[in-house]
């Protein structure tokens, strides 16, 4: 059997009538904030020219438009990776979207792994070649998506809804599932579903979770 617990900020997906397992949810252990802020100020103006040398510009877009606080966490052939506690701050603002103009090594940069997170929340994810940057030296990263887009700003009305890869249900028992998330983080209440599939064979795509036998609001 497959279990997947999802995380959505409005219900997408069908009530069963079947009785679900006990459930037991738990905040995370450690809850550290990071001190990322992002100017609200829509007056504020960023210059929008190419990054210069040795700066690669990552951009960050979400679904919900909600951008505040968000940091990035930075390591690999970068001049100075960052601490998890202290993620790096937006550089900008521009299109509904924010950037970070992140310094690599000037020599022998050849791999840089971003994560963007507000405390323990973790969003966006990815390990790339600077090579395959391109010379325009950008790329995005969007929503939860586990990997890096390159060239055009990517299409939320073609990204798959959510992750497989980021699965956080054990299996406690026969009637007990738990799972360790907040059930409200800094932008605002969580909701949670339980999809079931008892072949594994469940995906996602632009509306959602794909192939459930079975879905259970938690």
């Amino acid at each position: 059997y497959s279990l997947l617990v999802h995380c959505t900020f409005a219900s997408m997906h069908q009530r069963f009538s079947t009785q679900a397992p006990r459930l037991l949810n738990r905040a995370p252990r450690s809850a550290i904030r990071a001190s990322v802020k992002m100017s609200t100020d829509k007056t504020k103006t960023y210059s929008l020219q190419p990054p210069g040398p040795g700066l690669v510009r990552v951009w960050y877009k979400r679904r919900d438009g909600k951008l505040q606080e968000w940091g990035l966490h930075v390591w690999g052939d970068v001049v100075k990776p960052t601490d998890w506690q202290f993620p790096l701050g937006p550089s900008g603002l521009a299109g509904g979207s924010i950037y970070w103009d992140v310094p690599v090594r000037s020599v022998d940069a050849h791999f840089l792994g971003l994560l963007v997170h507000v405390g323990e929340t973790k969003s966006a994810r990815a390990e790339l070649q600077i090579s395959d940057v391109g010379a325009g030296r950008e790329v995005w990263l969007a929503g939860d998506e586990q990997h890096a887009f390159y060239g055009n700003e990517p299409n939320f009305d073609t990204l798959p809804v959510g992750s497989l890869g980021k699965q956080s249900a054990i299996w406690v028992s026969s009637d007990i599932i738990a799972w360790r998330a907040a059930l409200n983080d800094s932008l605002g209440p969580r909701r949670f579903h339980l999809h079931l599939n008892s072949k594994g064979t469940m995906s996602t795509d632009a509306k959602g979770v794909c192939g459930a036998e079975a879905v259970f609001e938690l």
